[in-house]
C-alpha cells in the first residue's frame, strides 16, 4: 500500500512537473506554438498531456513496481515519449515527414539537456548545504520533490519567458537594450553580481560553517530550497520589469509614429 502511494505522490509532484516541461520544451524547439496557444488551452492541453502523462506513468510504473535499473527506466520513457510525442504531431500537421520526426528528437534531447544541466547546478548545491546523500532524498517522495523545486522555478521561468516573448506583438531585443542602455547594463550587472557573491557567502556558511546544525532536517532543506530560489526569482522578476517597460514604451512610439502617418495620409 504505502509503495503505490509513494508511487502517486511521486508521479504528480516529480514525474508530470519533469515530463511537463520536456514536452512543452520541445514543442518550443520545434517552433509548434500553435500548440501553446492559451486561447486554444482546451484542445491543446487534451494532446499535451498524452506524452506528459504516459512518460510519468512509466516511469513510476517501472521504478516502483519492477527491478529494473535505472538506466533502463530512462531508455524505456524516452522511448514510449517519442512514439507518443510523434503521433501527436502527426495528427496535429498537414505534413509529417523525417524531417519532422528528426526536429522532434533535437528538440526533445535540448530539452532533456536542458532539464540535466538546470539538476546538475542546483542538486549538488543542495546536498552540500543540507549535509546529505541523494540516496535519502530519492527514498522519501517529498523530500524529492523539494529537491526539484529550484529547478523546477528555474525551468519553468525560463519557457514562460519564451511564451511570454512569442506572443508578444511588439519585438524587442532585450539584450541589445541592456547593452546600448548604461544605466540598465549597470543595474544588471551589479544585481547579477550581488546576487552571486551573497549566494556563494550564504552557501559558505551553511555548507562549511554549519550555521543551520541546530535545525531539524526539515528545517534545513526548507531554507535551502528558498535560498537557492530566490536569486532565480530575482533575475526574473527583473527581466520580466525591462520586457514590460521596453515593449510599452516602443509600443507606444508605434502608436504615435502610426498616428503621425495617418494625420499625413488625410493632410
Amino acid at each position: 500500500m504505502q509503495n503505490t502511494i509513494n508511487a502517486i505522490l511521486n508521479l504528480i509532484l516529480v514525474s508530470m512537473p519533469e515530463e511537463l516541461f520536456l514536452t512543452v520544451m520541445t514543442l518550443i524547439f520545434i517552433k509548434r506554438f500553435d500548440m501553446l496557444d492559451v486561447r486554444m488551452w482546451r484542445q491543446n492541453i487534451r494532446w499535451i498531456m498524452i506524452p506528459t502523462v504516459s512518460m510519468a506513468l512509466v516511469i513510476n510504473i517501472l521504478k516502483y513496481y519492477t527491478y529494473v535499473s535505472r538506466p533502463v527506466v530512462s531508455l524505456v520513457s524516452l522511448i514510449v515519449f517519442i512514439i507518443l510525442f510523434n503521433y501527436i504531431i502527426f495528427k496535429n500537421s498537414f505534413e509529417y515527414n523525417k524531417k519532422s520526426f528528426f526536429k522532434i528528437i533535437t528538440g526533445l534531447l535540448l530539452s532533456f539537456v536542458m532539464l540535466s544541466i538546470s539538476e546538475t547546478i542546483y542538486i549538488p548545491i543542495m546536498l552540500f548545504m543540507t549535509k546529505t546523500s541523494l540516496i535519502f532524498f530519492q527514498h522519501n517522495v517529498i523530500y524529492n520533490f523539494l529537491l526539484s523545486i529550484p529547478s523546477r522555478i528555474f525551468l519553468y521561468s525560463v519557457v514562460g519567458y519564451v511564451l511570454i516573448k512569442k506572443h508578444n506583438t511588439v519585438k524587442v531585443n532585450i539584450f541589445e537594450i541592456i547593452v546600448k542602455n548604461t544605466f540598465l547594463k549597470f543595474t544588471t550587472i551589479t544585481l547579477s553580481l550581488s546576487i552571486i557573491f551573497s549566494m556563494l557567502y550564504v552557501i559558505k556558511l551553511i555548507g562549511i560553517n554549519n550555521i543551520l546544525n541546530q535545525l531539524g532536517e526539515n528545517e534545513q532543506i526548507f531554507i535551502s530550497i528558498i535560498i537557492l530560489a530566490i536569486p532565480t526569482i530575482l533575475i526574473m522578476w527583473l527581466w520580466s520589469i525591462i520586457n514590460y517597460i521596453v515593449v510599452k514604451e516602443k509600443s507606444i512610439r508605434q502608436a504615435y509614429e502610426n498616428l503621425a502617418s495617418q494625420e499625413d495620409i488625410l493632410a
